[in-house]
């Protein structure tokens, strides 16, 4: 770019984290946000905008070319949310075919661009429960969505160290609140039964959750994209809080935050998985951050009700 402002593409608009982000990084008036989503979706006024058919490497490809971005940040996803079933093939395209080719074109075509990508926790789903988890235990995936998010990651990293003009940042998300989150999520079923009394069921089960802010996600990416020398060609980063909440005690927190008596509409008891007390570490997830994240308890507030339309 001619001017001193940092170009940044924003691609994907529907899901929990890009409008927060979206929002957030359109305050900083160093940035000039473009964002490309499907025509149903809407984007932030300020911003330049894409409407586009459907997300095909042609038509998002021939869009970076025309903005020439500093960083991209790959918001897309299919196959994270149990209620909302994708093909295979749609898995396979957005968690691994089209991420793989942006990469490769910013490789090829631009220069010093920065690509930004997003996993979850759930590449370790396979690992024992109460395993400890950090940056550099190895994957253990047990699902579609989870198997093509770590083959992108292997396929980024094999080719970063020779790669000339791109950096990438792969950030691994603990459960997130805060942004739009998907109607059968915890955190939305307990807010919709507190508000509205509507019929809610309790699972306890040994599933100890890490959750992480929207917000930090959203503070950890304007850091690194304002960071003028990377630490490598590809970093990745665990965000995680450090801090873990059972079922009920996210019921307690949100019932208290409520000021409410509710009790669960009935409480089941579930057995023991694998892989879903892990212990996370966050040291990385802090070291963006510059200081400690946030955890359920001191990130959630009635403000951020306003982020769970229901």
């Amino acid at each position: 770019m001619s001017s001193s402002l940092i170009s940044i593409l924003i691609i994907g608009q529907s899901g929990q984290i890009a409008p927060v982000l979206t929002a957030y990084l359109c305050q900083n008036k160093s940035f000039t946000i473009t964002t490309v989503s499907r025509l149903s979706c809407s984007s932030i006024e300020s911003c330049q905008h894409y409407a586009i058919p459907s997300y095909t490497f042609e038509l998002i490809s021939n869009i970076i070319y025309i903005t020439k971005p500093d960083c991209i940040i790959y918001c897309l996803a299919a196959g994270s949310v149990r209620a909302r079933p994708d093909s295979l093939d749609t898995i396979k395209y957005i968690n691994y075919i089209l991420p793989t080719k942006i990469w490769s074109l910013c490789n090829r075509d631009l220069y010093d661009v920065k690509f930004f990508y997003f996993s979850s926790t759930a590449i370790y789903k396979g690992l024992r429960s109460r395993s400890q988890v950090n940056i550099l235990s190895e994957p253990s995936p047990v699902c579609d969505y989870s198997y093509y998010k770590v083959i992108l990651h292997e396929n980024i990293i094999a080719t970063a160290d020779t790669s000339p003009n791109a950096y990438s940042y792969q950030l691994i998300l603990a459960s997130v609140f805060g942004g739009r989150e998907h109607s059968s999520r915890l955190i939305p079923r307990i807010v919709s039964y507190l508000k509205y009394q509507t019929s809610f069921s309790l699972y306890l089960s040994h599933d100890i959750r890490d959750y992480i802010s929207v917000f930090d996600i959203c503070l950890a990416i304007e850091n690194l994209v304002l960071s003028v020398y990377p630490t490598s060609k590809s970093s990745n980063i665990l965000a995680a809080s450090g801090v873990r909440y059972s079922n009920s005690e996210v019921f307690d927190f949100l019932k208290v935050l409520f000021d409410s008596h509710l009790v669960p509409t009935k409480i089941l008891t579930l057995p023991a998985y694998y892989g879903d007390s892990l212990n996370y570490d966050s040291a990385s997830f802090a070291s963006v951050l510059c200081r400690k994240p946030l955890n359920l308890v001191n990130g959630f507030s009635r403000e951020v009700l306003q982020f769970y339309s229901v």
